[in-house]
């Protein structure tokens, strides 16, 4: 029998991504890894979210569950997490645990975390898929990079020349502008 990964690893998923897609004027953390986690209903919830007022009108006590106020709280909570765990890297803590780690993600968004070892615990079908959405996330991107490599490069080759091609350009211009006089 397969295992199933975590319901509410999933429904914190969502609430991520939810709040990842407000403005960054509004919203509390962003969290670009939480909409990859999400199953096709729960993306196409997302992008119910996103609009004004179907967004409001869609039914969420049915995505909530049958308590209030889950997606708030998970906001709160993980900003203020956020808050708690880059005060702790910026003062020096190299080891962190998290503990129920469903698809969080901060072991990839939080600004420092790279210096510290990271182990994360949860149910091994949770971590399995996890696992999996991160690699191909990442190593898509890699790949993408690595693809387009020769644009980078040929910008760089562009602006190291800049200087010299505007002076050129310059000189050109002003001989123009010159001769135009006569």
């Amino acid at each position: 029998m397969r295992q199933a990964v975590s319901r509410t690893a999933t429904f914190v998923a969502l609430y991520r991504a939810m709040e990842s897609s407000r403005s960054a004027s509004t919203r509390l953390f962003e969290d670009p890894l939480a909409p990859a986690f999400l199953g096709w209903r729960f993306r196409c919830a997302l992008r119910l979210s996103r609009l004004p007022v179907v967004g409001a009108a869609v039914p969420w006590s049915l995505i909530d569950g049958h308590w209030s106020g889950p997606r708030g709280t998970v906001a709160v909570r993980t900003r203020y997490i956020d808050d708690v765990l880059g005060r702790a890297l910026r003062s020096g803590v190299n080891q962190v645990v998290i503990l129920g780690a469903g698809f969080d993600s901060r072991a990839y968004r939080i600004p420092g975390i790279e210096q510290a070892r990271v182990f994360e615990v949860d149910h091994p079908a949770t971590q399995a898929k996890k696992k999996d959405v991160v690699t191909r996330r990442f190593r898509f991107d890699l790949a993408e990079l690595l693809r387009r490599i020769h644009i980078l490069q040929g910008f760089v080759k562009i602006f190291d020349g800049l200087d010299q091609a505007i002076k050129i350009i310059r000189e050109y211009h002003e001989q123009w502008v010159r001769e135009r006089r006569r």
